[in-house]
């Protein structure tokens, strides 16, 4: 991942990273600090972030290391958490994460759906709220089995490119 990727979802996820520290150190400046050095150590170890996987597990992970660091380091008795409540903690935050991240794609499914004509609406609609098979919409529709499962390719195309447009301009 490139510096600029990585300052770019630090920036968009520093509400969970700080949450994540603040969580372990209950100290406001000290999670300013905390957040500072996840920032070098994300840019340093850019190289080893797999692009297959999310950003913020990854950055959650350095950010509960870096807070533990400095929390011992400042000897700070307020860590009244154990390994288990910290671990679910993580969870929370990349499981809200998911969810936000589902809930984006929804919204520009429903987006793009609403660009697709009403024709083409109907036929999507019969395979997959209907659950018509290719054979049956075709029926339906009057064209050959053939024209309906490259009809349905196209569409499927479609959205796909019409989603991760949104996704990238979001």
């Amino acid at each position: 991942m490139k510096p600029e990727e990585i300052i770019a979802n630090f920036s968009k996820e520093h509400r969970r990273l700080w949450a994540m520290a603040y969580s372990i150190c209950h100290d406001y400046h000290l999670c300013d600090d905390i957040l500072q050095e996840v920032s070098i150590t994300l840019i340093k170890k850019a190289d080893d972030f797999d692009s297959e996987r999310a950003f913020l597990p990854w950055a959650i992970g350095i950010t509960r290391i870096q807070a533990l660091r400095a929390s011992q380091k400042k000897k700070l008795d307020k860590l009244d958490l154990s390994e288990d409540s910290l671990d679910i903690i993580e969870k929370q935050i990349c499981e809200n994460y998911q969810d936000e991240v589902l809930e984006s794609r929804l919204q520009s499914l429903k987006s793009c759906l609403g660009k697709i004509s009403g024709e083409n609406y109907q036929i999507l609609k019969m395979k997959y709220i209907k659950g018509e098979s290719a054979r049956q919409i075709a029926q339906s529709i009057g064209r050959s089995e053939t024209a309906t499962h490259s009809l349905l390719q196209r569409l499927r195309l479609s959205l796909q490119k019409c989603i991760i447009s949104k996704a990238i301009n979001s």
